[in-house]
């Protein structure tokens, strides 16, 4: 049985191949939702190991925190911008949380970030809730 499956998926994939989310080339076996390219070519912008970056910045003034960062730059227009509305708009949970994961690990690289109590993701803007889109 579990030949007539693994069959009927490779079948279904000539016809309906899986494509990376940010280029839209075909993915490999191994690969899941992203090429491995775009993966490493993602713009991590490493804010997590300097005080006082950008992302905390915006706080000043704000908010009380302790530390802010982003795992990776945001241009709009760009392949990455994809991956961002995967996840936000289109419900890809499991994008979300294998770049999450990856984020996670980048982080235990953070003296600041090691001892962290919570991890706040930023909300969806209420001028898409009011128009709304929702993540699934």
């Amino acid at each position: 049985m579990e030949k007539i499956t693994n069959r009927f998926s490779n079948f279904l994939e000539l016809i309906f191949p899986t494509l990376c989310v940010t280029c839209g080339n075909r993915l490999v076996i191994q690969e899941r939702f992203l090429c491995i390219d775009c993966w490493l070519d993602l713009p991590v912008s490493n804010f997590h190991l300097h005080s006082g970056n950008k992302v905390e910045q915006l706080f000043w003034g704000r908010v009380k925190i302790e530390f802010a960062t982003a795992y990776f730059s945001f241009n709009k227009g760009s392949n990455y911008q994809h991956l961002i509305h995967f996840i936000k708009y289109k419900g890809m949970k499991e994008l979300g949380f294998e770049t999450g994961r990856r984020f996670g690990i980048s982080l235990l690289e953070s003296k600041d970030f090691c001892s962290v109590d919570y991890i706040v993701p930023v909300p969806l803007h209420p001028k898409k809730e009011k128009e709304g889109i929702q993540p699934k």
